[in-house]
């Protein structure tokens, strides 16, 4: 974050941190921040601009389109590029809903958890030495 938002005075980049003085020149002095900030420049942050991410993806999409309209690009990349653009829209999001009530009892000195005892004879009781036993 220091890295990021250092603009050449690292006292205003550390005040922005929440650093004191003394952490910023602690911090600033160490390898990596010196090359975090030195291939600042080089990288390109998708976060920095939320106008320009909007942008991209809107590009992104008018690529996807004309490709799907254009009679001269082939079948199969008019297909995948209808692909992508419908998996971009989320068109393909799978929901499967699980309807299942399993009933768990918990034996505890013979009785259930909330005391009131089960007649329930399909699962096996603890007994004394831990070892199950049938009904």
């Amino acid at each position: 974050m220091f890295a990021r938002i250092y603009d050449g005075d690292m006292y205003a980049a550390g005040k922005k941190c929440g650093y004191s003085a003394k952490q910023v020149e602690k911090l600033f002095v160490t390898k990596r921040i010196k090359d975090a900030i030195a291939r600042k420049d080089t990288l390109v942050d998708p976060l920095s601009d939320a106008i320009d991410v909007s942008r991209r993806k809107a590009e992104r999409m008018m690529f996807w389109m004309e490709t799907m309209d254009t009679g001269s690009v082939e079948m199969k990349d008019r297909l995948r590029a209808s692909e992508l653009s419908g998996k971009a829209d989320g068109d393909f999001i799978e929901r499967v809903q699980v309807d299942e009530h399993k009933e768990i009892i918990i034996k505890w000195g013979g009785e259930d958890i909330n005391g009131l005892g089960s007649s329930n004879p399909v699962y096996p009781q603890i007994g004394a030495e831990g070892n199950p036993q049938e009904p």
